[in-house]
Order: C-alpha cells, then sequence, then structure tokens
C-alpha cells in the first residue's frame, strides 16, 4: 500500500512540474570556413602538439598534464559540484533522525493550581521522519541546476587543459625562437667582427680611413647588445614553461638551455566544419551548461511560488522517569501531514522569479555570443597562419638576396670600388632580414597553435575526474 501511494505522488508530481525547459538555442553558423586554408574534410586531431614533431614539446605537454596546478585546482571544483548535487540530491529524499532527551521543569506556583506535580522530569526517546514531496518540480529543478553545475566545472576544467596546451606549445615555440635570433645575432656578430678585422688592417695600410674602423666597431657594439635582450626573454619563457609543468623557475634549465630549431608547423590543419565548434570547443559546452542550470533554476523559484506538501511522522518512549522509558505502556507515536502555501511574502517570491529568469535570459545570450566569438578567433587564426606563411616565403627570398648581396659587396670593397658604408649596409640589412625570417618562422608556428587552441583540441586526452 505504501509502495503505491508513493508510486502515485510521484506521477502527481511529474504531471504538476512547472518552469520552463532546457532547449539549446540554435545559433546560424555558416557551412564552411570563409578563411582559406581550412581542412573542412576531417577531425581535428586530439593531439595536435604532436604534429610539430617535436619529441621535447611532447614531454613538456605529458608532464604537464600529469602537474599542472591549474588543471588540479579546476578538479577540486568538478569535485565540489559533485559533491554539492549529492547535498542537493539528499535534502529531498526522506529524512529520518534519532533522539534521546529529558527535561525537568518545575511550573510557576502562582500559577499551577495542581500543587502536588511540584518539580517534574520528562525522557523521551524515539525516532522523527519527514518527507517533503516534489509536487511542483521544485526538486527536480534544484537537481538538473545542480547536475548542470557539474558540466561546467567539467567544461572549465577541459577548458584549462586546452588554455594550458596552448600555453606550453607557445612558450616553447617562443624559447626556441630566442634562441635561434641568438644564434643568427652571434653568426652576423662574427662576419662583422672579419669584417671590422678587414678594415683595420686596409686602414694601416693606408687604404681607407679612420671614419670606417669607428663605423664597424659601432655595428659590432650595436648588434652585441641585441643579445641580452634576447637571452631575457629566453629565461622568462623557461621558467614560464617550469610553471605550467608545476614545477620551479629553473627546473627546465639543464634540459631545454641548448638551442634547438623552432618546431615546424604543419603545412596543413584539420578544421572541421564551423558546426562542429559546439560540440568540441569547452567553453561553448560550458556556455550551454550555464544556460541549462539558470533555466533550471528559474524553474525552481517559479515552483516555490506553489504550496509544498509534506509528511512527518513520529515513532518513541516517553516516560517520567528513565527506568519506565522501556515500559510498553510508554511507546509513543504520531502522524501527519502539511500543506503551505505561500501567500504574502513582500513580493519576494515574484522578485526571485523575475532575477531567475533575466540570469536564464543572459545565459542565452551569453551562449550565443560564446558560440559567435568562437567560430570569429577560429576565422581570425586561419587569416594569420595563411597570412604568415606567404610572409614566410617573402622573407626567405629576400634573405637569400641579403646574403648573396654581402658576398658581392666585400668583395667589391675589397678591390676598392665600393665604399664601407655599402658594406656596413649590406650587413645590417642581411641581419634584419635573418631576424624577420626567424620571428616569422616562430610567428608561423605559434599561430598555428592559436589556431588549434580555436578549434577547442586537446582536453579529450585527460580522463575525466575520478578515473
Amino acid at each position: 500500500m505504501k509502495a503505491r501511494l508513493a508510486l502515485a505522488l510521484m506521477f502527481v508530481a511529474a504531471a504538476c512540474r512547472v518552469g520552463p525547459e532546457h532547449h539549446v538555442p540554435e545559433v546560424h553558423l555558416a557551412a564552411a570556413w570563409t578563411e582559406p586554408g581550412a581542412d573542412p574534410a576531417t577531425e581535428p586531431v586530439a593531439t595536435w602538439w604532436r604534429s610539430f614533431g617535436d619529441a621535447h614539446l611532447d614531454a613538456l605537454v605529458e608532464r604537464a598534464l600529469a602537474n599542472n596546478i591549474d588543471i588540479q585546482i579546476a578538479a577540486t571544483r568538478v569535485r565540489e559540484a559533485r559533491a554539492l548535487r549529492a547535498a542537493t540530491a539528499g535534502a529531498w529524499d526522506p529524512q529520518l533522525s534519532a533522539g534521546l532527551g529529558v527535561t525537568r521543569s518545575s511550573p510557576s506556583t502562582t500559577t499551577n493550581t495542581v500543587r502536588s506535580l511540584g518539580t517534574s522530569s520528562l525522557f523521551d526517546a524515539g525516532f522523527d521522519a519527514r518527507w517533503e514531496i516534489d509536487l511542483f518540480g521544485r526538486r527536480e529543478h534544484a537537481v538538473e541546476a545542480a547536475d548542470a553545475n557539474i558540466g561546467v566545472a567539467i567544461e572549465n576544467r577541459n577548458d584549462a587543459v586546452v588554455s594550458m596546451l596552448g600555453e606550453i606549445a607557445r612558450n616553447y615555440i617562443e624559447l626556441r625562437g630566442l634562441q635561434r635570433q641568438i644564434a643568427i645575432t652571434r653568426s652576423n656578430l662574427e662576419l662583422q667582427r672579419e669584417s671590422a678585422e678587414l678594415t683595420r688592417r686596409r686602414f694601416e695600410a693606408g687604404f681607407s680611413n679612420e671614419l670606417d674602423v669607428a663605423r664597424s666597431e659601432a655595428l659590432i657594439a650595436t648588434t652585441t647588445a641585441q643579445i641580452p635582450s634576447f637571452e631575457s626573454a629566453a629565461r622568462a619563457a623557461l621558467h614560464t614553461l617550469s610553471v605550467l609543468i608545476g614545477e620551479t623557475p629553473g627546473a627546465l634549465a639543464l634540459e631545454l638551455e641548448s638551442a634547438a630549431p623552432v618546431p615546424e608547423a604543419p603545412a596543413t590543419v584539420a578544421t572541421g566544419l564551423p558546426s562542429e565548434l559546439l560540440r568540441r570547443r569547452p567553453d561553448v559546452r560550458a556556455a550551454e551548461r550555464e544556460l541549462a542550470r539558470a533555466t533550471a533554476q528559474s524553474g525552481a523559484a517559479i515552483a516555490a511560488q506553489y504550496p509544498s506538501f509534506s509528511l512527518s511522522a513520529a515513532l518513541g518512549q516517553q516516560s517520567r522517569s528513565f527506568a519506565g522509558l522501556f515500559d510498553a505502556d510508554s511507546n509513543a507515536w504520531s502522524a501527519g501531514g502539511s500543506l503551505v502555501a505561500p501567500i504574502l511574502n513582500g513580493g519576494t517570491l515574484k522578485a526571485e522569479v523575475a532575477a531567475s529568469e533575466a540570469r536564464a535570459d543572459a545565459a542565452r545570450l551569453g551562449y550565443r555570443k560564446t558560440v559567435i566569438a568562437a567560430v570569429a578567433e577560429v576565422e581570425s587564426a586561419l587569416a594569420a597562419v595563411g597570412r604568415e606563411r606567404s610572409r614566410r616565403e617573402s622573407l626567405a627570398t629576400a634573405v637569400a638576396a641579403d646574403r648573396r648581396a654581402v658576398t658581392l659587396v666585400n668583395d667589391l670593397y675589397t678591390q676598392g670600388i665600393v665604399s664601407f658604408f655599402e658594406v656596413l649596409e649590406a650587413q645590417q640589412s642581411v641581419l634584419r632580414s635573418e631576424s624577420s625570417l626567424a620571428a616569422s618562422d616562430t610567428d608561423l608556428s605559434a599561430r598555428t597553435v592559436a589556431l588549434y587552441k580555436a578549434l577547442g583540441g586537446g582536453w579529450e586526452v585527460v580522463p575525466a575526474v575520478g578515473e
């Protein structure tokens, strides 16, 4: 009979559920990317950093996935959300409590007409039960909001993974780019010293003037001054990488101080279709869960305006002496139900509904904005990669021409056909073009990382919290 009653109450509650239901807003997206260079035929690679073919980068990513502190903090937020969900659901389950108590009392002599009672004691022990029936879906909405909150925490953790992977790759690429800049500068410095020595010998032999010697020395000093700034930036990138893998600054010094090539960007990047961002990017998924949570909270606020129905029961023993507490005549019980309907509350409940609906509207707009921003981020990243690739081709041509010009002008200067000014100009030009090419290689790889990050890649490799 009790089972039938509970089942009937559940059906009544389901039939009386009030409040809005969650629906994912439809955002119109283009069928394909507008920027060239996309590869919509394939899915973005989850382990995208391996496409750079750099063993050091792969190792850094593995260490960061295991030890990054931001990811660990985000994982604790997931555990917290799950615990809060259990507390929310449990608060609506039947509540049972046990108690044992004694009350010592003495009535007022001015109001007590039965003076023979005097001071008395009352011992009681037993169980109290209470259950609030969810007639209008307030419990369901509260649990749905808690479930959505878990989803938000999980996607925020996934987004932290995506950001961390991008930061690891970007800082590593910048480190290798700076090391290349240092190598280029030192190589050109050696050429400039050779030219300065040649100029000094020509001056001593009477074939040149002291101005040429001064200019060559000034160029050497100017070039040498560039190295400390590159070294400082390289150390900063090295320290940032240490923090990202959860270790103290300096932990990677021995491993990465030796120069290595800049990781080469892959020729193509699998982008998939714009519509796939909705299920792939963690920030979009989190925004959808935010909307689900706000919608459920709005439903709970609406349901709070309706009457609540509770069942209660008590079973125990009551006696004026502790010894008599266990006699059969001391048995006591009670059972009942209550229906409470809000009537006058100063408009509080109505205001809470209006506030919750406003939050749901904001979450709906936030979802739309997140989707649009995600698509724009990918389009911008595609444009940046494409333009940087074209820029690099032009810079490679310029480097080849400048190197040829340096060889030619040195020969002409030795023959006395051109002045040392042309030599200085050619050496400065080749340094600038080689430095620009190195920077472009670094930028191309870094912009490719930004594209992978915009596509939301990488979080799939991290185990779910609790696994």
